[in-house]
């Protein structure tokens, strides 16, 4: 009958195209179902096109340049009728916009090979952009869409939502799989729903500048191995303006599997950059992913630069709620981990920051005039340092985190220093090794540093270096930790203390006082000094700044602690003490 129906439908078009080519259309889809509808337009245009090649079409073809604009969508002012349709007939420097709607069965399913740009959210009759997005919904072995940008290729994909992606026997099904040595950029877009063995969300291998950005979301896709949200193999990846997991049931992307690495992002030998790249500058969050190592970020033999104010790394934790590696971040023989104001909270059931190898990570704060960088509320030692790693921590906040700060106990670890930063109201269950456990070495260094209103299990620094290390705590502040001393002496580690305030006896510490440091507003979390206090002019620092970049030194000489006291009766329109 439908058969029947569309030869009629062709039979009325043929004879009113005579007068005007346009009413034909318009009458069929009064008389067609959409799909009927869409079937003929196609074979339509098919057959214009056909005709053209006659004509010689197919030279000019050949010969025109890139920069031209093809649409899609299922009116009859739209040039194509399906996505890959468009492709497959564009030349390399051509946009492609796409109708808004739903995209379904193997029209989603999209492989890009060109230099093009595919653009989403055109209004039905092609005419206009909408604010929707084009729903791409593959329900099927992925990837949904296929991008080869070898040879230098540049692609752009904005305005969709990428679904539906099933893993089958391949390896990498991704919602977005990129490869080669050439560009590809994600923007105004959501990933989501999306399953493989590697890479749920985004697959990037084999060279590929991978760029994200433009309040793009990630979220509930899931790699059965490793990089749940997004995975980077031999690549680069910028990230700027993202959701990498969001609230909500199951909104976060994960690695089941007790071996799963990277519920957010597993990189790989790869160069990344998180919030601030050489494409711009924008917050990202990575919340709410699960992993049994690195449930927001797993990192090996690569690079890592992350941070900008308003970028977090929060409510990420281990699958099933079983004890997990680097909830935040777990990096492994990493040439150089740089967190710049970010905050690191909230993250559960296992170490918070777990390095290890040859791994090197900075955490600090640039924005002065209060701390960016904070490392705060995580269920598990803030930071776990083994092998060859190191870690330098300054003009951070380290607070409210349960099972310690700092946890080594290995020998090889180079060294932890940390400087112009606050470790507050921290503590430890009957399972901790102390705020600042050290089992076996390494070496720490303290400068300027405010230890306050810890509770340890053990003491303030833990089982202290059972292999032999020192630690130097200069011009700092220890005060009000329920502890009952600074060593455990169970333990051979050592302590030298200068130039402090501290609430213990000084005795062998040089220019040292046990008093109340008169902090502003501790149980508000609030560790500035208030005017009179003992720490004020207290000794020659070797740093330039305080916690919050005022300079040093106020007065005659430096203040002991993260916090250099002004006498400036106001101060970026707030009132001092």
């Amino acid at each position: 009958m439908k058969k029947l129906l569309l030869i009629i439908a062709t039979l009325l078009a043929s004879q009113i195209s005579q007068a005007n080519n346009e009413v034909p259309l318009a009458e069929l889809k009064k008389i067609l179902s959409e799909q009927e509808y869409m079937q003929y337009t196609h074979e339509l245009w098919q057959k214009e096109r056909k005709k053209a090649e006659v004509t010689n079409y197919s030279d000019q073809l050949n010969n025109r340049q890139g920069g031209n604009t093809l649409t899609v969508g299922p009116n009859v002012q739209c040039s194509f009728p399906t996505i890959q349709l468009a492709i497959n007939f564009a030349i390399p420097g051509d946009t492609i916009f796409v109708g808004s709607g739903i995209v379904g069965g193997t029209d989603a399913k999209l492989n890009i090979d060109k230099e093009l740009t595919l653009v989403g959210g055109l209004d039905s009759t092609c005419q206009v952009f909408t604010a929707n997005r084009t729903f791409l919904q593959l329900d099927d072995i992925g990837p949904v869409i296929t991008i080869n940008v070898s040879g230098g290729k540049n692609v752009i994909i904005s305005g969709f939502d990428i679904s539906g992606s099933q893993p089958g026997n391949l390896l990498l099904t991704s919602g977005i799989f990129a490869t080669g040595d050439g560009t590809v950029t994600v923007s105004n877009s959501h990933i989501h729903n999306n399953e493989a063995l590697l890479g749920g969300g985004i697959s990037a291998i084999n060279g590929v500048t991978m760029n994200i950005n433009e309040n793009t979301e990630i979220y509930a896709n899931t790699a059965n191995g490793q990089g749940g949200g997004v995975y980077c193999s031999e690549s680069n990846l910028n990230i700027i303006n993202t959701l990498i997991g969001k609230t909500g049931t199951d909104q976060g992307n994960s690695t089941p599997s007790e071996t799963g690495e990277g519920g957010g992002i597993y990189s790989g030998n790869c160069t990344v950059a998180i919030g601030e790249t050489n494409m711009g500058d924008g917050a990202v969050e990575i919340n709410y992913n699960k992993s049994r190592y690195g449930a927001g970020i797993f990192t090996i033999d690569s690079n890592l630069d992350f941070g900008h104010i308003g970028s977090r790394i929060s409510f990420n934790s281990s699958i099933s709620q079983v004890y997990g590696q680097g909830n935040a971040i777990y990096g492994q023989n990493v040439n150089n981990i740089v967190f710049e104001n970010l905050k690191i909270t909230d993250n559960w059931f296992g170490e918070t920051i777990d390095i290890s190898g040859t791994t090197d990570i900075i955490i600090r704060s640039t924005c002065g005039n209060s701390l960016c960088s904070e490392i705060s509320r995580n269920r598990g030692p803030a930071i776990r340092a083994l092998g060859n790693s190191s870690a330098l921590i300054s003009s951070t906040q380290i607070s409210a985190n349960l099972n310690s700060v700092i946890s080594t106990n290995t020998l090889n670890v180079t060294g932890i220093k940390i400087i112009n930063s606050i470790i507050s109201d921290n503590s430890t269950d009957q399972s901790g090794i102390g705020i600042i456990g050290q089992t076996q070495g390494p070496n720490m260094e303290f400068d300027n540093v405010t230890i306050a209103n810890n509770t340890g299990y053990n003491s303030i620094f833990g089982s202290l270096l059972d292999a032999g290390g020192d630690n130097d705590f200069d011009g700092g502040i220890i005060w009000g930790n329920d502890v009952t001393g600074l060593t455990d002496n169970n333990f051979n580690g050592s302590v030298m203390i200068s130039n402090s305030i501290i609430q213990f006896p000084p005795v062998g510490y040089p220019n040292t006082l046990q008093s109340d440091p008169l902090f502003k507003n501790p149980t508000n979390g609030d560790y500035h000094i208030k005017f009179g206090s003992p720490a004020v002019d207290h000794f020659n620092s070797v740093l330039m700044v305080d916690f919050e970049g005022d300079s040093r030194p106020q007065g005659l000489l430096d203040d002991a602690g993260a916090d250099e006291w002004t006498d400036l009766i106001f101060k970026n329109s707030f009132e001092q003490d």
